[in-house]
């Protein structure tokens, strides 16, 4: 109990018990622990950038070098925060229904640039099959052919 109100901790964490707290009693709770998560990004964060700049230095000094010391190292961290899938995904479908473009939706769902561009590229190459489908029809039609 003393070390739930000294961390700012939900009891709950501490004590196992078969009773389950509702939902809005989980969501308030959830609060403190995302700004320690937070607070623990920039320490870790801050941490790692320290170190690697420390490796460079090394890598520069006892290895193989070249790598550029004027090169701002920074750590980017994903939000943090809980994420309902169902929510997010209500939001998109709403995004889309609004005319937002395909490649940003995808971009607020998670995907990196490069899962994007494999994602844009095979819709192009499955766009260019069914415009196909159109003459190749036409084309069995006049032959003939089609079944």
């Amino acid at each position: 109990i003393k070390l739930a109100q000294i961390t700012d901790t939900p009891i709950s964490r501490f004590q196992i018990t078969r009773q389950v707290a509702a939902e809005g009693t989980l969501k308030q709770q959830e609060a403190p622990l995302l700004a320690k998560v937070r607070a623990r990004q920039t320490l870790i964060g801050n941490g790692w950038e320290d170190m690697l700049v420390i490796a460079r230095r090394l890598a520069n000094v006892y290895g193989a070098g070249g790598y550029d010391e004027t090169e701002n190292i920074k750590t980017q961290w994903e939000p943090a925060e809980t994420r309902d899938e169902n929510v997010l995904l209500e939001g998109l479908k709403a995004k889309q229904e609004l005319g937002v473009p395909q490649e940003q939706l995808w971009s607020e769902a998670g995907y990196n640039a490069e899962q994007i561009a494999t994602m844009r590229a095979q819709r192009a190459e499955q766009a260019m099959q069914q415009s196909n489908i159109g003459g190749e029809l036409l084309r069995a039609f006049e032959r003939g052919t089609l079944a």
